[in-house]
């Protein structure tokens, strides 16, 4: 049954919310986080000066969520006035669901305001999309408030906050005056630095010397006659540049390895625009927000500097110049020496990760609009376009891949993301529609593992079916990401817990308690990460015996002893026996014979063969 006191109070706080964001006329922002399918829609709303990283909308809305029947969508972002007009910035999400949504929730007690909200969105190839939730065709009033309507809003508050936001309106000439007075100082610095402001725009803008020629004698007028450039001349100039910056970050940020030094001189360039034109229009350095859609340079440089350092802790010589000095291959790019090209780089690395995330984008994408006539599944996604994480690709690389001389470019899975299917029929029945999904978006099958049949895999015994997409990034670029297929009973034996058979459970506590010591010693080359050594620590506590676990519980330890059995010492190298015995009697074999039984008359030996390519 519906959380009614749940939806009632996220509908009561959306309500107060949004006609306080419409009453400032643009002075207060809030946050929003919708959830949704065709039946169920329900909608979180916070103030941003209250909740400025929208963390609070969030875990309402995750609740909402969790509180709605069947597969949903969501989206989430920032509202505000803007003019005349009532916009939601969609930052994560479907956009798509949140504007028929719109036609629903604008009926509900309260919400009626959102019969004239815009849904603004960055599409996949970058450009920002506004649309109109109502009719496109509707009359310009009927899709912006006017002065007597704003004043409605404004009376229809508690007193409390109608008084808080009339102060905000008398601060406003204070605030304009303020204004005024900086930026005639900015205009006096500008005319100060004139001649080196406009050489960087004749230089990025292609201007010729006779130009700026003229313009030096313009500078040296005696100051008797105004002068012909205003400020929005200048600010189109501004403007200008700053898209030209932008088309060069996305023009490098297509390239593998990126080239860094360049990278870093357009992104640098695009800060100083920001502090030259911040005060003239706020217009200028917005790219600069991690929200927008170059996101990804700062991604690439962010990376970067952590890359640089898990790099030289595998390869301390490569970090080094001929003459054994200590400077790194990150350094001599930001110096704007060349860097190596080749797949074990860090550049390369960085490189990758960026490819990553525009295919998480892509990916997210597709499973969140994916669906298929007839067939029961649940997309499954980390929100925010999230990725493998760097420790992780350098740890699994240096296990698995280091020793084959690969590099890099071995990794098919650091963006992933997954379908879960109710039945195995479910799957079978979805093939054909999906392969022709992928077509439609130009997704290639390259390689597939099919691990519904044999025993499932090496450690444990899980079964599932793993696709490799190669997705298209642009002309002649693209990245190879992982989809995984489940089974709805599969997943449920990792994440639900359960009794683990007695016998089992005393020798896994034995050894979890041997293996906690060994954590503990500083001597000793084991070395768990910290959610494995948290396992560790309450398994090896529970004196009891009543503890019960899922897959989660076990993956971790299990994870570093299967892998990292040729560096253990010997009296721990067969440890990962226990755990991969827990995991596969006691949860996936066991789950996988219980759903056979279930499923008695339906075609196996057609999953066993299943097959997504050729």
């Amino acid at each position: 049954m519906p959380n009614q006191v749940l939806r009632s109070k996220a509908r009561s706080q959306a309500t107060k919310v949004l006609k306080k964001v419409v009453a400032s006329k643009g002075k207060l922002h809030g946050n929003f986080y919708y959830v949704g399918n065709k039946t169920e829609r329900e909608i979180a709303m916070t103030m941003v000066m209250r909740d400025p990283k929208g963390a609070t909308a969030a875990s309402l809305g995750k609740k909402l969520k969790a509180d709605i029947t069947g597969n949903s969508k969501f989206a989430r972002g920032t509202m505000y006035i803007e003019g005349s007009k009532l916009f939601f910035h969609v930052t994560k999400g479907n956009a798509k669901s949140l504007k028929d949504a719109f036609r629903v929730l604008k009926k509900q007690d309260g919400l009626g305001l959102l019969k004239k909200a815009f849904i603004a969105s960055t599409n996949d190839d970058g450009a920002e999309v506004v649309e109109f939730s109502g009719n496109p065709n509707a009359r310009r009033e009927d899709q912006e408030f006017n002065e007597a309507e704003f004043l409605d809003v404004l009376l229809s508050l508690p007193e409390d906050e109608k008084e808080e936001l009339m102060k905000l309106e008398s601060q406003k000439e204070a605030i304009k005056s303020v204004l005024e007075t900086i930026s005639v100082k900015v205009e006096s610095t500008l005319n100060e630095s004139s001649t080196q402001i406009r050489d960087m725009l004749d230089t990025l803008l292609g201007r010729g010397d006779e130009d700026s020629v003229e313009r030096e004698d313009e500078d040296q007028d005696d100051g008797n006659e105004e002068d012909d450039e205003t400020d929005d001349d200048l600010v189109g100039n501004l403007k200008e540049v700053e898209g030209l910056l932008l088309r060069n970050m996305d023009d490098l940020l297509t390239q593998t390895p990126v080239n860094m030094a360049k990278l870093i001189e357009e992104r640098t360039q695009l800060a100083e625009l920001k502090y030259a034109g911040e005060d003239l229009t706020t217009d200028i350095g917005k790219p600069l927000d991690r929200t927008s859609q170059h996101m990804m340079s700062f991604a690439f440089l962010e990376h970067s500097d952590q890359i640089e350092s898990l790099h030289n802790k595998i390869h301390p010589e490569l970090s080094k110049d001929g003459d054994g000095s200590k400077k790194t291959t990150l350094q001599r790019i930001r110096e704007g020496e060349p860097g190596g090209d080749d797949t074990v780089s860090p550049e390369y690395i960085a490189s990758l990760m960026v490819d990553a995330m525009q295919t998480q984008k892509k990916l997210t994408s597709f499973l969140d609009d994916l669906t298929i006539d007839g067939v029961n599944f649940e997309p499954s996604f980390k929100e925010g376009n999230v990725v493998k994480g760097t420790e992780r690709i350098f740890e699994k690389w240096d296990l698995k891949y280091k020793e084959k001389n690969s590099g890099f470019e071995s990794f098919t899975d650091i963006s992933r993301g997954s379908i879960v299917y109710d039945t195995p029929n479910d799957l079978l029945n979805s093939h054909d529609a999906l392969l022709a999904k992928f077509n439609a978006q130009n997704f290639v099958v390259v390689n597939e593992k099919n691990r519904f049949k044999g025993v499932g895999t090496d450690d444990d015994h899980y079964r599932d079916f793993l696709l490799n997409l190669q997705i298209p990034l642009g002309n002649e670029h693209s990245h190879i990401c992982e989809l995984q297929l489940h089974l709805k009973s599969m997943v449920a034996a990792k994440s639900n817990k359960q009794p683990v058979d007695p016998s089992r459970y005393s020798r896994l506590r034995e050894s979890a308690e041997k293996l906690y010591h060994l954590q503990k010693d500083e001597s000793s080359p084991v070395n768990f990460t910290e959610k494995a050594v948290k396992k560790l620590t309450a398994i090896a506590g529970d004196t009891e015996g009543t503890l019960q676990l899922s897959g989660h519980d076990l993956y971790d330890v299990k994870r570093y002893l299967f892998e990292n059995q040729k560096a253990l010492p010997a009296e721990i190298k067969e440890e990962y026996k226990i755990w991969s015995e827990v995991a596969s009697e006691d949860m996936y074999a066991k789950a996988w014979m219980e759903l056979q039984k279930e499923h008695e008359g339906m075609n196996w030996q057609g999953l066993y063969d299943l097959t997504f390519m050729g």
